[in-house]
């Protein structure tokens, strides 16, 4: 991904736009801003999974959706980038359309495959970004970054039970390939509006408030939750809005001003290693021999990835 060429910087200009993010956003900084995006959204397993027990998989989102947007609301003036360039709103929306529908396919799938299916097949994601952006962008994958992402996937695999596996592709484990191809596409997305425009307040509440216009009326329709049941998942909604919602995606979408989405979704393939210590911590889930290799196996692979990082300079 390049930078915004001459002569289409903002009314504000390079100088008094977000001076902070030269120096926070290094190269280094931004790796460690996925990992700990990585951590949040591993932490958040547990809570997808127990809040199930209450309220549907839409709802949850669409609940998630709203709180992050009116987190994100108080703040916005404080994005220095609030006065976008042309295209702005529609790169914004294109770029919460792509999250949402990635989002939703991986969590109807769960009503027709397992946790060992799901998790290993919307992990491919890692494979399909650099393999996308090659089409879309036309931007050639490192070799270091194929190997990564083939680490990655293997890992992956390993961690949700490669034994386990079925050979046979159900519409539950159709519809996580396409949240993959949705999810890589959002990866790619967000990298280049973030390099292009900025203002990642802003485009969080976009990305945040759309999902709950979107998905709100559909839950009610299809699931018609009930109040005992919102109340009763609250605490999980909470924690997934605030860390796995805001929290991460601010932090993707403000490291990827510097880093390539291929490098990205390896560092943030991260996530089945924080969800297995995660669940060992709270649940008490002992992790197999298989669990703890494919967890080596994706460090190794961020390792690799990191040590050849693509990055990009931000504006």
């Amino acid at each position: 991904m390049t930078s915004m060429p001459a002569g289409q910087e903002s009314v504000e200009g390079p100088s008094s736009r977000l001076r902070w993010s030269r120096a926070a956003t290094t190269p280094s900084a931004c790796v460690f801003m996925l990992v700990v995006a990585a951590a949040f959204w591993g932490s958040g397993n547990i809570a997808n999974k127990t809040l199930l027990d209450d309220i549907g998989p839409l709802t949850a989102l669409a609940l998630r959706g709203t709180i992050a947007a009116l987190i994100v609301l108080p703040v916005l003036s404080f994005d220095r980038e609030r006065r976008p360039v042309q295209g702005f709103y529609r790169s914004g929306i294109r770029v919460a359309l792509l999250f949402v529908a990635a989002a939703t396919f991986q969590q109807v799938a769960y009503q027709w495959t397992t946790v060992t299916n799901a998790g290993f097949l919307v992990n491919t994601c890692t494979v399909v970004t650099p393999l996308l952006a090659w089409v879309i962008l036309r931007e050639q994958p490192h070799g270091r970054i194929v190997v990564a992402a083939i680490m990655t996937l293997c890992g992956a695999w390993l961690m949700c039970g490669a034994a386990s596996l079925g050979t046979g592709i159900n519409a539950g484990d159709a519809a996580c390939l396409v949240s993959a191809l949705f999810y890589a596409g959002w990866a790619i997305a967000i990298g280049h509006h973030a390099v292009q425009y900025g203002c990642p307040l802003t485009t969080a509440f976009i990305q945040f408030g759309l999902a709950g216009v979107l998905l709100a009326p559909v839950a009610l329709a299809l699931e018609t939750p009930t109040l005992a049941g919102v109340v009763a998942a609250g605490p999980e909604v909470l924690y997934l809005a605030v860390f796995c919602t805001v929290g991460a995606c601010l932090l993707t979408a403000i490291a990827q001003r510097r880093v390539s989405a291929s490098v990205a979704v390896v560092l943030l393939s991260l996530e089945g290693v924080f969800g297995a210590a995660s669940a060992y911590l709270v649940l008490a889930e002992r992790p197999s021999t298989e669990v703890i290799s494919g967890g080596l196996l994706i460090v190794i692979a961020v390792v690799v990835a990191v040590g050849g990082r693509e990055t990009k300079a931000s504006r």
